[in-house]
């Protein structure tokens, strides 16, 4: 099992993002975030546990919220957190 994600992988998971916190609401989202349970299976520990903060921080930003900005901002926070942490750059 490995313990980091592949920059490609990273890519795949901000466009994600980025599609989650566009939609309008968050059945709507919910196709994108779910999507993150399926980029890698054999990603484990710490870096999948980072990983499920920025899907929840996602959820929480995605659709038509009240204080928009300081939700996305955190999302982003946390995506920024799990690319210094969790990704390999070879």
């Amino acid at each position: 099992m490995r313990n980091k994600y592949t920059r490609e992988e990273y890519e795949k998971i901000r466009q994600l993002i980025e599609c989650a916190i566009a939609v309008k609401n968050k059945p709507e989202a919910k196709k994108y975030t779910d999507q993150l349970d399926y980029i890698t299976f054999d990603v484990g520990g710490y870096s999948r546990g980072v990983l499920s903060e920025v899907k929840a921080a996602t959820i929480t930003a995605s659709g038509s919220v009240r204080d928009k900005n300081r939700l996305v901002e955190t999302a982003y926070w946390y995506l920024s957190k799990f690319e210094m942490q969790c990704v390999e750059y070879k």
